[in-house]
């Protein structure tokens, strides 16, 4: 039954996560077929901003599947979820091009790309809620870890999936194939979690009454718990920092101020990512052992230290020391990210911790994660110093430390008592 809850909580993220990054991969692809063919750098330029479109989603999308979540059952808003990615997912597939339809082309794209903003981010935390839910607290890190890895699976299948799909020699209109095969695995995970039962512990506490959404209701939970949700923010947001200064910022940064060959970067920031994956379940584990936000502390605390060091030495330009530098970035990144829904679990009653989580988290992608890449873009640009984007990672770092020591000050060492039970 375990690993059956584990299949369930994971199947969402890799599909959506596939579709999700399949998208990023073929961005260039769809600049030319979906926009004005004639100004190539305005059609990129606007695919970069369809593409941003779904991240500016993520908390709407919390708020809305956040109270499907805590009111109709956790089970109704990750097959929701799970149901409306296809929809976006078989739009890209089958929308002709620019030259066939003109401007409903690209407005399909950004209908598609606002459906995927508002079904992914509360996946990801909904079915963690979910999973954990499933499993006694003392495996949470674990368990995190292992559901953290899901949809990084996710990714780096979809950008195998769009360089198969996009191989010279093959028909033009291949690359829709890539997305088709999103659909069928979008059904195929929409059976799977029809065949699995509601959290039983949703299903203890949640009385048959459930409330419609309520504007000023919704006012009053953030009131109750506004400080929750800035700890839980403040993890998004480093968690967020984290994965985009690695796996999206550097990709482009290192080949600006490095000589190493764009392939060779490619192949080490793929290895890193795997690294990234395989540590997560790892570093859950650890984590378990010695307590999850002790491993969260130790992580952001590293994090502030070695921000400087660590692009000091991506500067040099020597390979050896880029691949050293990825690998303790992912290292920092999985220790941080695999305990944090644990610690995130037990801020919120079982009736309001879906929307916490989603909310709250969310935020802290779309404020601080995000925004990584453009925030540490500019300050390079700003100073012509290699090493200032480590000014970034470093203070969102302390929003982490923060957060992190907040929750132990008031959870782990008891100064308020009454301080995560709410009224």
């Amino acid at each position: 039954m375990t690993t059956k809850i584990l299949i369930v909580g994971s199947i969402g993220n890799m599909v959506q996560f596939y579709e999700f990054s399949l998208f990023g991969f073929m961005v260039s692809k769809f600049a030319s077929l979906f926009f004005p063919a004639q100004a190539y750098l305005t059609s990129l330029i606007l695919t970069f901003g369809v593409f941003a479109t779904g991240f500016l989603m993520r908390p709407l999308g919390a708020i809305i599947f956040g109270h499907i979540g805590d009111n109709l059952g956790r089970k109704s808003a990750l097959s929701l979820s799970l149901m409306l990615m296809i929809v976006p997912t078989l739009i890209i597939a089958t929308t002709p091009t620019y030259e066939q339809i003109g401007i409903l082309a690209p407005l399909l794209i950004c209908l598609a790309r606002i459906l995927q903003g508002l079904c992914i981010g509360v996946e990801y935390n909904g079915s963690m809620v979910f999973t954990l839910e499933n499993f006694p607290s003392k495996e949470a890190g674990f368990v995190g870890g292992i559901l953290a890895a899901s949809p990084v699976f996710g990714m780096l299948c979809g950008m195998i999936s769009g360089y198969i799909f996009t191989l010279p020699g093959l028909p033009s209109e291949f690359w829709r194939l890539a997305f088709i095969l999103g659909t069928v695995l979008g059904v195929l995970g929409t059976y799977v979690r029809s065949r699995i039962g509601e959290s039983p512990e949703f299903a203890k506490v949640k009385s048959m009454e459930n409330k419609s959404f309520n504007f000023y209701e919704f006012l009053f939970f953030i009131r109750r718990n506004y400080i929750k949700l800035f700890i839980t923010i403040g993890i998004g947001g480093l968690c967020g920092a984290h994965f985009y200064i690695q796996f999206v910022f550097l990709t482009n940064f290192l080949q600006i101020v490095t000589p190493v060959d764009p392939a060779i970067l490619t192949r080490i920031s793929i290895f890193s990512l795997i690294t990234y994956m395989v540590l997560l379940p790892i570093m859950g584990k650890l984590s378990d052992i010695i307590g999850n936000s002790k491993l969260m502390g130790v992580s952001s605390t590293f994090t502030i230290i070695l921000a400087y060091p660590i692009f000091v030495t991506f500067q040099k330009g020597v390979i050896s020391g880029i691949m050293l530098s990825q690998l303790v970035l992912s290292l920092l990144t999985a220790t941080f990210a695999a305990p944090c829904h644990g610690v995130m679990q037990r801020m919120f009653s079982t009736t309001e911790r879906y929307t916490g989580i989603s909310v709250g988290y969310n935020m802290g992608i779309a404020l601080m994660g995000s925004s990584t890449p453009l925030i540490s873009t500019f300050l390079f640009k700003l100073s012509e110093n290699p090493t200032s984007p480590a000014i970034y990672l470093a203070l969102i770092g302390l929003c982490g430390f923060w957060a992190t020591r907040t929750y132990i000050n008031n959870y782990e060492l008891g100064k308020k008592q009454n301080f995560f039970v709410n009224s």
